[in-house]
C-alpha cells in the first residue's frame, strides 16, 4: 500500500503526518480524504464515490494491499500454513458485500512481542470489524484502523463491491488455478477440489459468505478445511453435477468420471 499526498501549498513533513492520522481517525474517511484507487492515467474511484478533499489535501490510497498506508504493519487473509491456495492470494481485490474475511496483522516493531491487535472501520455501513475479522456490508469504501492497546498503528482503505456472480476454483497441490470455465472429466478414484468465488464480471472478490454445495452420483463430496471449498471424490464411472450457491448465486460443473 503507497501512500501519495498532494498538496496545493507547501507543508512541513509534520503537518503531512498529521494529517494522514487525522485522516485514520475520521468518523467518516468520505467526508475527510479522497481515497481510492488510481488507474494509470485515469480518474481515481474517489471522484466516482463522491469524496472530497480537505484544505486542498488529496490523499489517494491503493486497493486494499498487504501493507498499512503508514508502513507500520501488513494484513493478510487468516490462513492456514499450509493453505497454499489462501497463503499466497493476499489482499489482492475488494471485499464482496455479504462476504466475512478473517485478517491476520504483522505488526512491523522492535522488540521481543506486541500487544494483542484490533481492527477499528470508519464507516461501519459499509464495513463491519470485529475483533480482527472484517464483513462487507454494502458497496462503498471506508479507512480500516489497526489497533494496538488503544493506539493506531496503521490503516488501510477497504473498497466493498457487491457480487453479480459466483465462480468455481480448482485446487492443485495447494495452489489456486483460474476459474473453471467448462466441464470436467476425471477418472475412476481420481480427487477434485473445488472452492467457490464471488465475483464481480470479471473481478474476483474476498470473503466468503454461507455456501451450500450439492452433487451426487458418480461422484461423494467432501469437506475440505473450508465452507467455501469441497473435495470431489470420484468414485464409479458416469456423469455428475457438482453444485454451489453463495451470495444469492449458484454455478453448476458437470463431471464425467471415466473408467
Amino acid at each position: 500500500m503507497m501512500v501519495i499526498i498532494f498538496v496545493t501549498e507547501r507543508k512541513g513533513a509534520r503537518a503531512l503526518t498529521r494529517m494522514s492520522r487525522f485522516c485514520a481517525w475520521a468518523a467518516s474517511a468520505r467526508d475527510v480524504c479522497a481515497g481510492g484507487c488510481v488507474a494509470e492515467g485515469g480518474t481515481g474511484l474517489a471522484e466516482a464515490a463522491g469524496m472530497k478533499p480537505l484544505l486542498g489535501l488529496v490523499l489517494l490510497v491503493g486497493c486494499a494491499g498487504d501493507s498499512g498506508a503508514l508502513g507500520n504493519a501488513s494484513v493478510s487473509p487468516e490462513c492456514s500454513p499450509t493453505d497454499f491456495a489462501c497463503v499466497t492470494t493476499g489482499l489482492d481485490g475488494p471485499i464482496a458485500a455479504g462476504g466475512v474475511l478473517p485478517l491476520s496483522i504483522d505488526v512491523d516493531a522492535l522488540g521481543t512481542g506486541t500487544a494483542a491487535m484490533t481492527l477499528l472501520s470508519a464507516d461501519p455501513g459499509v464495513l463491519k470489524a470485529a475483533g480482527t475479522e472484517v464483513v462487507g456490508v454494502t458497496p462503498g469504501v471506508a479507512a480500516l484502523v489497526m489497533l494496538s492497546e488503544g493506539r493506531a498503528v496503521d490503516f488501510l482503505h477497504v473498497f466493498v463491491v457487491q457480487p453479480n456472480r459466483l465462480g468455481m476454483h480448482r485446487i492443485d497441490d495447494g495452489l489456486e488455478r483460474a476459474e473453471l470455465v467448462d466441464d470436467v472429466e476425471l477418472l475412476a478414484g481420481d480427487e477434485l477440489v473445488l472452492e467457490a468465488e464471488p465475483y464481480r464480471d470479471s473481478q474476483r472478490l474476498l470473503g466468503h459468505g454461507t455456501t451450500t454445495w450439492t452433487g451426487g452420483g458418480a461422484v461423494t463430496l467432501l469437506r475440505d478445511g473450508s465452507p467455501a471449498r469441497r473435495r470431489i471424490v470420484a468414485r464409479a464411472p458416469g456423469e455428475a453435477q457438482v453444485a454451489v450457491s453463495a451470495f444469492g448465486f449458484s454455478r453448476t460443473l458437470h463431471i464425467t468420471v471415466l473408467p
